[in-house]
């Protein structure tokens, strides 16, 4: 591997320093290019909340027979709940949406 000046090293802590160096200078790096719109960060923008439609056209996309999530609830027992998981899993959807917060699902709550 060559460093930046482009001397050869074949000694495996020299390309750990070269490897380093060039993705900390790499990531330390400001663009400046005026042709480049940014976006208003995740934490400054609010998503609309989820539909019971959305929900419901999602549970419908799901595959069968798959393993379950982290909930333990596989999608066979979504679909087969009807109205009532629709709703429940639109507030569960939308609770996340709102708190940024996914500790409801690894709980296995509803």
């Amino acid at each position: 591997m060559k460093d930046k000046d482009g001397k050869k090293t074949p000694n495996r802590e020299d390309i750990l320093k070269i490897c380093e160096h060039f993705y900390r200078d790499l990531y330390d790096k400001t663009i400046k290019d005026p042709s480049v719109q940014t976006t208003p960060s995740a934490d400054t923008e609010k998503s609309p909340p989820f539909t019971e439609r959305e929900v419901k056209a999602c549970l419908k996309d799901m595959s069968k027979n798959k393993a379950p999530g982290p909930d333990q609830i596989t999608s066979d027992v979504y679909k087969l709940g009807g109205e009532k998981i629709i709703k429940c899993r639109t507030k569960c959807c939308n609770n996340i949406l709102e708190t940024n917060n996914t500790t409801e699902l690894k709980r296995g709550k509803k």
